[in-house]
């Protein structure tokens, strides 16, 4: 999905290495107080947070989900890079940064923790530190804690991003603690990042993560509770399988227990103009092609399964079909059924992430608030919704609560559309998202 960007726009893909490279500043009085520069900046204009640090006496700048790179001096209080067409003015005395790009000027202001104290909290997950934080309300003790489960993305929590600050912000507001890490290989975590990582991995990580809350007697964790989006709507019922004490969880745009890119492929289909009957027999086209590739078949049998997205020239460019020849085809699928490790579901063809999903949800009996956004077009949210009712509605407690927001997309964000290609001015959250998970947790017992 696009935005307006400052940062993001031109892509920073700069080397920490040139850092060290760099020529020293020439003037002492200049690189005397860069420590007054450091932390975190937040522009809510174009919901971007940088952090701001150092390297000897070089000033670095990292936008959320970036390479970091280096600024140079101008003068007293002002850097630039000319690399990327941008200076930063900084204002010690109001905790502010004017970021200036292709003559645009964007106002950030310094993150600060008033109403909060957020500490670092590391543990380990098979012999790799990884780094968290532990934001908890101030002048109260925290009724419960919520452990924050993102998507299938990278994370940095050092520097934050808007979704996650209002989250916690709002949370601890209500008089609860939050607990958040990084991936291995994000951050400061130790290890490298795989985005391949297992939903089963995941659980096990957060597994560890709980015991280590519980071993260290983190205020609030006597009552730990989920809030999680996308991917983690895997994650946080195989954890809940496994600690039935976990007190709640809150599910937002949540998957059912097969993979969701088929039905992500099929919306996007259907913004290029394909009709609903036909993107879903291109689909299914395309999910039978696979299972033949997996499974052993021939060339001549998955060319066979594909005559029709093969007479579509969108559809040979979307799926990278062209180009697939016979020597390549046997190759590839060589290596691909030596180290496939998951199955298919016998009636969509679609891959198991979760087997035995609904037996998984069965297990559950703490109150869950499900969240989906109707211009949700990455996860089916109407399967989702219905299996949610056919499991967790139906278990002993029945303490499930669904909401839908008409104009919310997978993040949640006001949108028109929803496709992956709309380009959202202004990002925000559906109006009653925030103040509808406050409610609920309150209405549980689990906040003031």
């Amino acid at each position: 999905m696009k935005k307006i960007s400052v940062l993001l726009a031109i892509g920073i893909f700069w080397s920490i290495n040139l850092l060290f490279g760099q020529e020293k500043f020439k003037t002492d009085s200049l690189k005397e107080n860069l420590n007054d520069y450091l932390g975190v900046y937040i522009c809510n204009q174009i919901r971007m947070n940088i952090l701001i640090t150092k390297v000897d006496t070089v000033l670095v700048a990292q936008a959320y989900g970036q390479s970091s790179f280096p600024l140079e001096v101008t003068e007293k209080d002002k850097f630039k890079s000319d690399v990327y067409d941008l200076k930063m003015e900084f204002n010690i005395e109001k905790s502010e940064m004017i970021l200036t790009q292709h003559e645009k000027n964007f106002l950030f202001k310094k993150k600060n923790h008033e109403g909060l104290k957020t500490d670092t909290f590391n543990f380990v997950f098979e012999g790799k530190k990884l780094r968290g934080f532990i934001d908890m309300p101030v002048n109260r003790d925290p009724s419960a804690l919520i452990i924050i489960v993102p998507g299938h993305e990278k994370t940095n929590f050092e520097i934050g991003y808007w979704a996650y600050d209002s989250l916690i912000s709002n949370f601890t507001n209500i008089g609860i603690s939050c607990f958040r890490y990084d991936k291995a290989g994000c951050g400061k975590s130790e290890g490298e990042y795989n985005h391949y990582q297992t939903v089963q991995s995941s659980a096990k990580e957060i597994i560890a993560a709980i015991e280590e809350l519980k071993h260290r007697k983190i205020k609030g964790s006597d009552k730990i509770g989920f809030w999680g989006i996308s991917r983690a709507g895997y994650v946080c019922p195989l954890v809940i399988q496994e600690c039935p004490s976990i007190a709640f969880w809150i599910s937002v745009s949540g998957p059912d227990g097969l993979d969701s890119s088929p039905y992500m492929k099929e919306s996007d289909l259907r913004f290029a103009g394909k009709s609903e009957s036909e993107a879903k027999q291109l689909i299914a086209e395309y999910l039978n092609s696979g299972a033949i590739f997996e499974n052993g078949g021939t060339y001549e049998e998955y060319l066979k399964a594909q005559q029709i997205l093969r007479k579509d020239s969108f559809c040979i460019a979307y799926f990278g079909l062209e180009g697939i020849t016979k020597e390549a085809y046997y190759k590839e699928q060589i290596t691909v059924m030596r180290n496939i490790d998951y199955k298919r579901d016998e009636k969509t063809k679609a891959v198991i992430i979760v087997p035995d999903f609904e037996k998984v949800l069965n297990t559950i009996q703490c109150p869950v608030l499900a969240i989906f956004g109707e211009k949700d077009f990455l996860v089916d949210w109407r399967k989702t919704l219905a299996l949610y009712k056919e499991t967790i509605g139906r278990n002993n407690n029945k303490r499930l609560t669904i909401k839908t927001f008409i104009d919310g997309n997978h993040g949640m964000r006001k949108c028109k559309t929803g496709a992956s290609n709309e380009v959202i001015e202004k990002e925000e959250f559906c109006d009653g998202y925030i103040e509808t998970m406050k409610t609920w947790i309150k209405e549980n017992g689990f906040g003031k």
